[in-house]
């Protein structure tokens, strides 16, 4: 039975090299006993997954900024990897900075809850190494006369606080973080037309933060990594904030993580923990994300099945915090991932049981959704927080 298995997996597999969309009486042709329901569709998802079909490239359809396609290759680096950081500190004749900067530097990233919130969520595969240069440094004029607000203010800022560490070779690091008041926290990513002027060099992108969060740091670390703002902005019609507390980048302040979608993106998920599916009725286990294996992401196509703009992603959802206290909300989370939506116009958009803060759908819950290309089933929930679900596919 499991090299029947096998033998539909490389049927179907090759269907998909040829971009020939599954057909759903492929599912018929799986006849197996009641005690073995469990077991052989796990078998299946995982061992196609095994056979290389990849999760397509999403076609933004044009130039989208901060897309949740595929990065700008002339504005972010890979996100994998060993990443150099240095945090520089400034202030203003009109905002004067008391606290010591070792502390401040101490603060913001939690004593070590920044660095250990990337270490985990990409599975060890970037590591960050963060250089302090400390002494606060006062920039020439009052607060009120820089802004981030705009590409150009942000620009200016930026190549000023540079000038202010003559001895300091920035084209050595990854990321540059800088400590400042009053500016709020901005992340600057731009190609080199319009990049920051530096030695001769142009810098992609660099940030200042004034708040005092790892969450917020790492929401703005993100941004320089190629992820866009999920919460709303620009006057976009439709749901505000549709992500709610499941993402840093919608919300820094209940989030405890990335979406399985970004940790795709980053690279960081590996081919044999997400599946896709096309079409046909799949019934399988979905691991939680932070667990060791496991298929832990579903996607599905709306569109172009080999080439989709737009996707549904399934997956078991993380913890939010709250008041300072991480809640475990476990269960199966559902949201869209669309590539032609550029940051703050809701490129992703979570579909709840009920409202956000209860998005997760538990056992015997049904998702059934008219923008969405598949129904889903919960089935079981497990106490390892996996839980047993059937995909049906329109």
């Amino acid at each position: 039975m499991m090299d029947r298995a096998l033998h539909i997996c490389s049927v179907i597999f090759l269907f998909v090299c040829a971009s020939v969309a599954f057909a759903a009486e492929k599912t018929s042709l799986f006849t197996i006993s009641p005690q073995a329901t469990e077991l052989l569709p796990v078998v299946f998802v995982t061992s196609c997954q095994t056979a290389t079909i990849q999760i397509p490239v999403l076609d933004t359809k044009g130039d989208v900024y901060k897309t949740e396609g595929a990065n700008d290759p002339l504005i972010y680096d890979s996100t994998i990897g060993h990443k150099k950081v240095i945090m520089l500190y400034a202030d203003f004749s009109d905002a004067v900075m008391k606290v010591d900067t070792k502390e401040r530097g101490k603060g913001v990233l939690g004593n070590g809850t920044f660095q250990k919130l990337f270490h985990e969520q990409s599975y060890g595969k970037m590591t960050v190494e963060i250089e302090h240069v400390h002494g606060w440094r006062r920039l020439s004029k009052s607060a009120g006369k820089y802004s981030s607000k705009t590409t150009d203010s942000h620009r200016e800022l930026f190549v000023e606080i540079f000038n202010l560490f003559p001895k300091i070779d920035f084209l050595a690091y990854d990321y540059i973080m800088v400590n400042m008041p009053r500016i709020g926290n901005t992340a600057f990513g731009e190609r080199d037309e319009i990049a920051i002027p530096y030695k001769g060099n142009k810098i992609n992108v660099a940030l200042n933060i004034s708040s005092g969060s790892p969450y917020v740091l790492a929401h703005e670390t993100a941004h320089l990594m190629g992820l866009p703002d999920l919460y709303t902005y620009g006057g976009v019609e439709g749901p505000k904030n549709p992500t709610g507390p499941w993402d840093i980048m919608s919300s820094a302040g209940r989030a405890s993580g990335f979406l399985g979608w970004h940790r795709h993106k980053f690279g960081w998920l590996d081919a044999n923990r997400k599946t896709y599916i096309a079409s046909g009725t799949h019934r399988l286990k979905l691991t939680p994300l932070n667990a060791s294996s496991g298929v832990s992401m579903i996607i599905i196509p709306v569109d172009d099945p080999v080439k989709p703009s737009k996707v549904f992603v399934v997956e078991i959802s993380q913890p939010i915090r709250s008041k300072g206290k991480v809640q475990n909300s476990g269960g199966v989370l559902v949201y869209s991932v669309d590539a032609k939506l550029a940051s703050g116009q809701n490129p992703v958009v979570v579909y709840p049981k009920a409202d956000l803060l209860k998005a997760p759908f538990q056992p015997d819950d049904r998702f059934d959704h008219k923008d969405a290309p598949m129904s889903i089933k919960v089935l079981k929930k497990n106490g390892d927080g996996s839980c047993l679900i059937e995909v049906k596919v329109n």
